[in-house]
């Protein structure tokens, strides 16, 4: 049997509040025990959860394409710089 974490250890393990981990238990989505009336997590449990809410990655995205860059062309004085000036005056 694995060892049992408190509802704050739990969270302190993921990172999240108790009261996210609470409603996880809640929801159903996280398997909790409460012997003698204290919520007790098993780290196979909180393992399992981690699973669960496991993000896919987006393969099949193949039009991406990256945005191109905006670099000012020598001469135009379209910096950032000359911008604010330009503004100023």
């Amino acid at each position: 049997m694995s060892d049992l974490l408190t509802l704050d250890e739990a969270a302190q393990r993921v990172r999240l509040s108790p009261w996210a981990v609470r409603r996880a238990i809640r929801r159903g989505e996280l398997d909790a025990s409460k012997p003698a009336g204290r919520i007790r997590i098993s780290e196979q449990a909180v393992e399992d959860w981690l699973k669960l809410t496991r993000i896919e990655a987006d393969i099949e995205r193949t039009d991406a394409h990256p945005l191109p860059a905006l670099i000012p062309q020598p001469g135009t004085g379209d910096t950032f710089r000359a911008r604010a000036r330009r503004k100023a005056s």
